[in-house]
């Protein structure tokens, strides 16, 4: 039998374990702030169709009229919001208040077109909605009510990016609804966010008391609207899970994010014959791109982060393999920022590409391999300086239980010459890291 005296001197180096891990999040950079919106008369109408279209869909989603808000979409996002309200799933969608099936109220109150120059590239990519003409951007401060409050849906002023272009009919389409970055936001020119008063950066969402807004008439109680980054890893930690939405079935597929990493880098990249060193930098660009979508909402209201296809990253249930694996495992618990403190979004393609253009390339990346270039080298030679990171990228040691093998291990050895797995039939080896590799590669760096 153990003793009890054991069992507390486990549990207080198993508390001292976690504790350890906890802590090791980066530094926080970001501030949030709060501002006053006055500005209702600067509704932008540069363009009236879509002054109109923006008018209806606000009308349409308060009267709960899905299928003629549906009809003023267009391309992936009609199909999107098509298997949301109609789908074979719509049911547990508005069950489980998925997506839009969670807004109670909606109310556009101001919004206006953003000048082409100063369209947030992190945000909106018009090379994907090729086949449609006179494409424009209108930033949007709104005012929502929940059914409850969600990492992607919060009761209160939220502000959006809208992407509109006309179809072959000529006419205007929404073709894409996400939630932009504040720091991209503030470049625009529009009086509500521009007398911005920063406050304590350890606040999520700013309380906006006494504001009143739509020219008095209206006043918002709690109004809550996230000023600062959500890119910044102490307050947006590595995601559990990860909402993947199957193209070809139209379903949402929860999985472990773990999961998700182990059957998309072998999508990605060739786990059989690429270069370790490719592989682990495949992994880090794969990860933290979908840690990314996890926290920046490019589909707004559809209630998924990723798509399973090139669009995002390709994903594959039951498509794991050895090698990709242990290159996900040789870098876990470690991810990257960029010079800001940020974690950002990590794109990559099998085109050449420059180096400091913030696209890893996968052949370049084997090529650099194969030269020597470390798995940091290579995301630094492609992220590093870039449209990414103004500066230099590093690196941070994050919690992640798939690190825990090693040390834990090492503890339960002493404490009990390795009996307890033999008690209790412990089997850890599904989060095993490595964490030799971690060690080496810090001390590579220094």
């Amino acid at each position: 039998m153990i003793s009890l005296k054991r069992v507390f001197i486990l549990g207080f180096f198993i508390f001292l374990f976690f504790l350890n891990n906890s802590t090791v999040f980066a530094q926080s950079y970001s501030k949030y702030g709060k501002f006053d919106i006055d500005a209702v008369d600067e509704i932008g109408a540069e363009n009236g169709q879509v002054a109109t279209l923006i008018d209806e869909m606000s009308t349409y989603l308060n009267k709960k009229q899905y299928d003629k808000f549906i009809s003023l979409t267009s391309g992936d996002l009609n199909l999107g919001f098509y298997d949301l309200f109609f789908g074979q799933d719509s049911h547990e969608y508005k069950k489980d208040n998925i997506g839009l099936w969670n807004l109670d109220e909606f109310e556009v109150i101001t919004y206006k077109q953003v000048p082409k120059d100063q369209v947030p590239v992190e945000n909106v990519n018009y090379s994907e909605y090729i086949e449609y003409t006179e494409l424009v951007t209108y930033l949007a401060y709104c005012d929502i009510v929940a059914k409850e409050d969600t990492t992607d849906m919060f009761s209160g002023m939220n502000c959006f990016l809208f992407v509109f272009g006309k179809d072959s009919n000529d006419e205007y389409k929404l073709l894409q609804w996400s939630q932009p970055l504040i720091n991209e936001v503030q470049k625009i020119d529009f009086q509500p966010h521009r007398k911005l008063v920063y406050t304590s950066e350890d606040v999520l969402f700013t309380l906006l008391n006494e504001t009143v807004l739509n020219n008095n008439k209206e006043k918002l109680e709690k109004c809550f609207y996230p000023i600062g980054s959500k890119n910044d890893p102490y307050y947006y930690p590595m995601p559990s899970k990860i909402r993947v939405k199957i193209k070809s079935t139209g379903k949402i597929s929860t999985v472990d994010f773990y999961y998700y990493l182990k059957n998309v880098l072998p999508n990605e990249w060739i786990a059989l014959s690429d270069p370790m060193e490719s592989l682990k930098a495949g992994a880090m660009a794969v990860k933290m791109y979908g840690w990314y979508r996890c926290y920046n909402h490019k589909y707004f209201g559809l209630g998924f982060d990723v798509y399973d296809t090139i669009v995002d990253q390709v994903y594959r249930a039951g498509s794991e393999h050895e090698r990709s694996t242990e290159a996900i495992n040789s870098v876990g618990g470690i991810a990257i920022i960029n010079s800001s403190g940020l974690i950002f979004e990590t794109q990559y393609n099998a085109r050449a590409q420059m180096k400091h253009s913030g696209f890893m390339s996968q052949t370049g990346a084997n090529a650099l391999a194969r030269n020597g270039y470390t798995w940091f080298q290579i995301c630094d030679y492609y992220y590093s300086n870039s449209n990414k990171s103004e500066g230099s990228i590093s690196s941070f040691n994050y919690y992640s239980l798939w690190g825990s093998k090693i040390k834990l291990e090492f503890i339960l050895k002493v404490m009990f010459e390795h009996k307890f797995f033999q008690i209790f039939n412990f089997d850890i080896n599904h989060i095993s890291l490595q964490l030799e590799n971690r060690r080496r590669y810090e001390v590579e760096k220094s």
